[in-house]
């Protein structure tokens, strides 16, 4: 991965879907459809939209936002 674990990226993936996260959430190298195509940092400040994660990460968010 090209950055740090934490970094906030935003990516592409090859099946052409949209994602933010930090970068440990995505895969980074080898074949298939959730694998990275295209990514950028996300700046300092930058907000996460929950419509935006990993489902099972948008998941866990909204169950911790709700307790």
């Amino acid at each position: 991965m090209p950055v740090s674990e934490e970094q906030n990226v935003s990516v592409i993936l090859q099946d052409d879907s949209f994602f933010e996260g930090p970068a440990k959430d995505f895969e980074w190298e080898g074949k298939g459809p959730n694998v990275v195509e295209g990514w950028r940092e996300m700046l300092p400040g930058e907000v996460l939209h929950s419509e935006h994660r990993l489902p099972h990460r948008r998941t866990r968010i909204l169950k911790r936002a709700y307790k």
